[in-house]
């Protein structure tokens, strides 16, 4: 457990603005080979950095745009400043002006009757199915918010944000996952099919392509399957695999809903996963809602102890002891007490748990395009409208009455005391 903050931290995600471009370059630097949709180059970056800031600006979307997302900390550096700390993005349409290629897992029946064999074998297919549905793309969020809420926020709202505007999208959606390599570049798949073809080794070829459509590598490739078994041991055991730093973000998106088994990247083998869009967890449990505001009080440490009553009348003011534990009173449906409670080594001794805390958590999205925003944030719903407390009301910069996307963020199975520091594990690196 890392040590308790002196009070619950905030995140706000917003579109990149041309002031973002050192963070950009920052995340790119510290980039693992294979993540090329954010190439270490300046100029390349700005560029892209340039093309997002027009597509939030236009109202004539055409299927070339994307958009990229900062995620800041509020209030999170030591002077007090906010500070850029994690990059997301969507790519409108997967290969917009070429044929988006990937391998197709697919296994072959050869079966003889006159030997009484039947055998199922895995093979390959390079195919261009997912030309043209949208991509999330760019994900990088920094090492020190990897045990918050951060990365859930920085991967799960740009799906608020397509909800929010689905003529600028496809009805389906992908996103491909680093896969095996090692810190020189070396990569089991690669070394094994592409480079017999190519006499590149992994890190020249993707330096090649610079996130741009791999369909002029593909167009060279032998377009008969590739047969798995015959393939070098180390290089099946990579199909499908992902990169260490891409492991917890691809359960996010599994936990979205997301296909993973179908297809592989071309170079490395990581899963490259789609689903339609409407199927996605945060989509489909999405709402629009009024907002109200509720004018938030705070302690001397900075935890919410804005006055509340719950369903059935029970006071569930938000309270915090000395040593940051939350205590705030609960009661359970039959109305005994379930308030959180530690003995004097910290032990927790909670006669029972509920669950209310985790099922108020939700992903809040404005309906503007260039002056989107979402932030991720203990409220109460009804059918109609969400209640914020004045933080997350004044970082999304709406009205009162302002119709917002609302998500409910599934947190029921965390640690009572991490929920209450919005503390959980996420780290992502996808293309």
């Amino acid at each position: 457990m890392k040590p308790l903050p002196s009070a619950p931290m905030r995140f706000l995600l917003r579109p990149c603005e041309p002031e973002d471009l050192p963070a950009l370059e920052r995340f790119a630097a510290a980039s693992p080979v294979g993540i090329t949709t954010l190439p270490n180059n300046r100029v390349a970056l700005a560029d892209r950095l340039a093309r997002s800031c027009h597509a939030f600006a236009t109202d004539d979307a055409s299927g070339e745009e994307i958009y990229l997302f900062a995620l800041q900390a509020l209030g999170g550096n030591k002077n007090g400043s906010d500070k850029v700390i994690g990059i997301s993005g969507i790519a409108a349409r997967a290969g917009f002006s070429d044929r988006f290629y990937s391998f197709r897992n697919e296994f072959v029946v050869h079966r003889s009757s006159a030997l009484g064999v039947n055998t199922r074998v895995h093979t390959l297919h390079l195919c261009h199915d997912l030309t043209d549905v949208s991509l999330l793309i760019s994900f990088h969020i920094d090492a020190a918010y990897a045990d918050t809420l951060a990365p859930q926020l920085l991967s799960r709202a740009r799906l608020l944000f397509i909800a929010q505007h689905p003529e600028r999208f496809a009805d389906r959606l992908a996103a491909e996952s680093a896969g095996i390599a090692d810190d020189n570049g070396r990569c089991p798949l690669w070394d094994a099919v592409g480079r017999r073809f190519f006499g590149m080794d992994y890190p020249a070829v993707e330096r090649l392509t610079g996130g741009r459509s791999k369909s002029f590598i593909a167009d060279l490739m032998p377009p008969s399957p590739v047969y798995v078994p015959l393939l070098p041991e180390e290089a099946q055991w990579a199909i499908g695999q992902l990169h260490p730093v891409a492991e917890l973000p691809f359960s996010i998106l599994l936990d979205e809903g997301f296909d993973t088994d179908t297809y592989v990247d071309i170079f490395d083998g990581g899963p490259t996963v789609q689903e339609r869009i409407a199927m996605l967890k945060t989509v489909a449990r999405s709402r629009v809602l009024a907002v109200r505001c509720t004018e938030q009080q705070q302690d001397s440490l900075g935890w919410d102890v804005t006055p509340r009553r719950d369903s059935l009348g029970w006071d569930v003011t938000p309270r915090h002891d000395s040593l940051g534990s939350d205590v705030t009173p609960r009661h359970d449906s039959l109305g005994s007490d379930v308030t959180p409670r530690r003995d004097s080594l910290g032990s927790d001794v909670t006669p029972r748990r509920d669950s209310e805390s985790a099922r108020n958590w939700q992903i809040v999205a404005s309906a503007a395009l260039g002056q989107f925003r979402a932030v991720l944030t203990q409220a109460h719903t009804s059918p109609e409208e969400i209640t914020l407390d004045r933080i997350a009301f004044d970082a999304l910069g709406v009205t009162l009455g302002e119709r917002v996307r609302v998500a409910q963020l599934d947190v029921a199975d965390l640690d009572a005391r991490e929920v209450a520091l919005t503390g959980i594990s996420a780290n992502e690196a996808s293309r």
